[in-house]
């Protein structure tokens, strides 16, 4: 899926951009090239209450938050 920034971000698109320069930059200091490489977003969210009690067919109260994890990577040709 993809996904445009102020879709993804709204108002804080333009803060947020920077935050994937700067992995782009950190990716490229490490492997090299990133021509081809794609960024992935995990969203957050957070238990509110009944952590672990899911497992037992309890209740969970969960929310989410406006945090994530992002990510960049590419296939490398061996």
């Amino acid at each position: 899926m993809v996904v445009e920034f102020k879709e993804l971000y709204g108002g804080e698109a333009q803060s947020q951009r920077q935050r994937y320069e700067e992995l782009q930059k950190g990716f490229e200091e490490n492997f090299g090239s990133a021509e081809g490489a794609a960024y992935f977003s995990a969203p957050g969210r957070t238990e509110i209450g009944g952590n672990h009690t899911d497992h037992n067919h309890g209740r969970v109260l969960t929310a989410a938050v406006n945090l994530d994890i992002v990510g960049l990577a590419r296939k490398q040709e061996n």
